[in-house]
């Protein structure tokens, strides 16, 4: 009887560490890509003119821009193809994507060498109190978000604009 509890035993425990071991390497291969928002930022060249840098860029040294950041912690490469932010307006909820996706010339393609991507707005642009989230979308479109907002106050809201709405 003894005998058999220990096989038993054995059998469970192998099966388990056989699973562990067959999930494992699936799991290290999922893309771990995170994205960050931060507001306040300028455009600086050192040494040059703001004007020969409006004549270089398509951004004005003499205005703020928020900053969508996406970087990739995993080891396959991702291609990111474009970011946003999801945000309250008025009544209603509503996605926005950063203009940089639109005029992109290159390939947004994190890899292990190059590992991050920016994108910028002017933050005159946006009312960063309704921010919800930011976001960020790769080729086959899995997307990967950043909470701003918290989930309190979005409820809050939802429910708020449940009772305001007109019935016509």
């Amino acid at each position: 009887m003894m005998e058999f509890l220990r096989q038993e035993g054995l059998a469970t425990y192998g099966a388990i560490i056989g699973t562990i071991a067959l999930f494992l390497p699936i799991l290290r291969e999922r893309p771990k890509v995170e994205v960050r928002f931060v507001t306040n930022r300028r455009v600086f060249v050192p040494g040059a003119s703001p004007e020969a840098v409006r004549a270089v860029s398509p951004y004005s040294p003499d205005k703020d821009y928020c900053v969508i950041t996406v970087v990739n912690r995993g080891k396959r490469p991702v291609r990111i193809v474009k970011a946003g932010w999801k945000m309250l307006d008025g009544k209603e909820e509503k996605w926005c994507i950063a203009s940089d996706t639109f005029f992109s010339s290159s390939p947004r393609i994190l890899t292990e060498e190059s590992p991050t991507t920016d994108f910028s707005v002017e933050q005159d642009l946006i009312d960063l109190s309704g921010i919800i989230f930011v976001w960020a979308e790769d080729g086959i479109g899995r997307m990967f978000k950043h909470r701003i907002m918290p989930r309190r106050r979005i409820w809050s809201h939802r429910i708020r604009s449940l009772f305001t709405k007109q019935i016509f």
